[in-house]
């Protein structure tokens, strides 16, 4: 009688992941800078829009003047929440 011998060679257990890397540590702070600035460019798209939607002549005047307000007080948050999750 013949051993039958296994096809498929046997391979080594692959490595455990490694840890992820810590973000650097200026992130927090400018975070915390970037929130700082969201606040503030909150309070300043909510006057500028508020002005210009007033102002406005046209529909598409006041849909600009509102959309430059929105962006005024998003674009500093996501960049404030994208450096945060960097720390996590």
């Amino acid at each position: 009688m013949t051993e039958v011998q296994d096809p498929a060679p046997q391979l080594a257990p692959s490595p455990a992941p490694a840890a992820p890397e810590a973000a650097p540590t200026g992130a927090k702070g400018l975070a915390k800078f970037f929130y700082a600035m969201s606040v503030l460019s909150a309070l300043l798209g909510g006057a500028f829009g508020s002005l210009e939607y007033l102002l406005a002549t046209s529909a598409p005047q006041q849909g600009a003047a509102a959309a430059m307000a929105c962006a005024s007080a998003i674009v500093p948050y996501v960049i404030a929440r994208s450096l945060d999750g960097l720390d996590r």
